[in-house]
């Protein structure tokens, strides 16, 4: 589980591990589970069946949807060294959350990033918080972030005299 407030980096540092994972051999397939605007149970697993299976037309209605994910899982999985990063499960409700640990009985050699901004209680999982960026001047881990974010959205976005200052005030008051 990596936890933390809103825009800290956790779906890009979770993201980069499970790269580091395929790049090391450990686990030789990654799937990506966006669960933003996901809050229960069914909409979550229609989430994971997309990753899952990209070609998915039709998604069982209720509990059918979870029970056939579920299958989806150990036939997609089964006999792999897999891993699931899950992404913002900070919306979803406890039954939902429940699929984490019902996967990993069906498919124990599953490992899986939870990215949240709240705390979970999940027996076995171990809990990351990681720590905000430095904002101690001009040169600092916070503004060079901000300025990568922006250029990611506009490309001639540089940081110069005239709004070093802003971006710093920006970075301060969301605290690194």
């Amino acid at each position: 589980v990596v936890q933390g407030p809103g825009g800290l980096g956790k779906t890009r540092l979770s993201v980069h591990a499970a790269r580091r994972l395929l790049a090391d051999g450990q686990v030789d397939t990654a799937r990506f589970v966006a669960w933003a605007g996901c809050t229960d149970a069914v909409s979550a697993a229609a989430r994971l069946r997309l990753a899952l299976d990209p070609a998915a037309r039709s998604v069982p209605a209720g509990g059918a949807a979870v029970a056939a994910v579920l299958d989806l899982a150990v036939l997609a999985l089964a006999g792999r060294r897999a891993l699931l990063l899950l992404d913002n499960a900070e919306q979803l409700a406890d039954d939902a959350l429940a699929l984490v640990p019902r996967l990993l009985e069906r498919l124990p050699g599953l490992r899986v990033i939870v990215t949240t901004r709240r705390a979970l209680d999940a027996a076995g999982a171990q809990t990351w918080r990681p720590a905000p960026l430095a904002v101690d001047g001009p040169a600092c881990a916070a503004l060079r972030l901000f300025v990568d974010r922006a250029r990611a959205v506009r490309p001639d976005f540089h940081c110069h005299a005239g709004n070093e200052a802003a971006i710093l005030g920006v970075v301060r008051r969301l605290q690194g």
